[in-house]
Formats: C-alpha cells, structure tokens, sequence
C-alpha cells in the first residue's frame, strides 16, 4: 500500500495564543539588523557583562575541574558548602541572618525564582500585581500560567513608587504576589525605608506575598548599610526575595563556594 505524505497539523497549546517573542529577544533583533546597516548601535537591553571573572575566580575553577568527584550530579538544594557561603555573604552585606539549610535556594537565575514561586502561590485566575513599567518576564510568564495580572503604576512624579492609595481603592481580594524590583528595572529608581515599611503594612493588612526581585542591590546604591536596614524591615512579613549574582560568576560559583560566590538566594519568612 502506498503511503499517503500528509502534512503535519500540529497545534500548539492555547496558552502560546497569549504569548508573544521575549522583550529583548526582539530588540536583539532590531539591534542587530540596525548595525548591520552600518548605524552601531550600542545596546542597552540585556546587562551582559563586559570583563572577565577575576584571575582567582578562574583559576579555583581550572582546580575544581581537574576534581574526579567534581562532576556528578549536584543535590536539587545546593551543596551545603555553596548554601552556608550565600549564608555569610547574605549577612555580611545585609545584616540578615538565613538559615542554610530552609531558608536559602541555589537558582540558575532569577527567571527560574519568578517561575517556580508563581508556580507554588499563584493559580490559574489568581490576581498578581506587576508594576508598570516594569521588567517584562513579570508579564510574560503570568500570561502563560494563566494569572490575572493587575498593572500597578509607577510614575516619575512619584519617585517611581508604588501610589498606596491607588493601590488601596482596588479589590485586592484575589491577589497573590506582589512584584517589586529596587533599585528599579527600566527607570533606575531606588527605594528607601520608608517604601519598605509601607510595602509592609500593605501585604500584611491584604495578605499578599512581596516578592523583592533583587538583582541590582549593589547599583545607585550609596551604602550598602542603607540598604540593609531595608532588608531588616522586610523580616516582618511572609516574603520571597531574589538575588542574582553577576552572570559571569554565577557559572563559577558550585565549584568555589568557599570564596563566596552566590548565585541567587530564595527565601521565605515567617511574620513572627
């Protein structure tokens, strides 16, 4: 019998309907057919870093690669070694202690955090508040897991700050997560204590989870003391906040936790 060569008619599931090309995946694009063209472009879009780890770093890494035992599977929750280094360095630059073993998480980066604490707090038609503007995977990721998202404005004659009492004239009754992100992707603006306390006394009194993406703590910041005394207010609710090391050490760090790499920490706190 002869074969019939039919086409495939393969559809793909509804929730990509909803979805269109990564933000920067894009501008990538448009950057590149710009220069191209012949205009160099310099871009600004994706914070990809321009010098090498340090000769140290490099160098610990080229012995840790000659290690038999060093290129095995790594257990779902970090090396104790790597978790106890995030430990100290969480607590030397703010102030804050974790506990290794429950309240610190080895990712392979922030987008893996957002992910999978979408995934543990958020179900389908749950609320999730996204600041506007704001970082584009907040959006993205919600659409596809089939939250609510609810924009909530950031304006420049605010300070680029969340306005409380536009917030509070909402029903929040179906909202989750709240995203915030200081100092803040695209406009750059920090926060101050006085952010966090009403940050604060806002999820306590809605019962919202903050989740603080965190991957520019060390820029505009003018001390790092300030910036803890921030961190210090945020024990005070259930919380989730993520920290990402710079990309080039990020690959380094499983390898050299006794020098303190981090690469990102998840942690969730208990209101008392």
């Amino acid at each position: 019998m002869q074969k019939e060569h039919q086409p495939y008619n393969i559809q793909p599931a509804d929730r990509l309907a909803n979805v269109s090309e990564y933000y920067f995946s894009r501008k990538l694009k448009e950057v590149a057919q710009m220069n191209a063209e012949g205009k160099n472009v310099i871009s600004l879009g994706i914070g990809s870093p321009d010098m090498p780890p340090s000769e140290e770093t490099v160098n610990v890494l080229c012995e840790q690669a000659k290690r038999p035992d060093a290129h095995g599977y790594q257990p779902t929750v970090g090396i104790p070694e790597l978790r106890k280094a995030m430990a100290d360095w969480y607590k030397r630059w703010y102030h804050v202690e974790l506990d290794p073993a429950t309240e610190i998480q080895p990712l392979i980066g922030s987008k893996e955090g957002i992910l999978h604490v979408t995934l543990a707090l958020v179900n389908p038609g749950d609320q999730v508040l996204v600041p506007n503007p704001g970082y584009p995977t907040y959006t993205s990721l919600n659409k596809i897991l089939g939250s609510e998202i609810v924009n909530y404005n950031l304006r420049e004659d605010n300070h680029w700050q969340p306005d409380f009492d536009e917030l509070e004239k909402m029903d929040l009754s179906r909202v989750k997560i709240m995203w915030t992100n200081y100092p803040n992707m695209p406009t750059g603006a920090n926060a101050t204590m006085e952010l966090y306390e009403k940050l604060v006394n806002f999820a306590r009194r809605h019962n919202i989870v903050i989740v603080n993406d965190n991957p520019y703590s060390f820029i505009l910041n003018k001390e790092t003391t300030e910036y803890s005394q921030c961190a210090r207010s945020q024990r005070m609710l259930y919380r989730v906040q993520l920290y990402e090391q710079e990309p080039q050490y990020a690959r380094l760090a499983c390898g050299n936790a006794c020098h303190q790499c981090a690469v990102c920490t998840m942690d969730i706190e208990n209101k008392e």
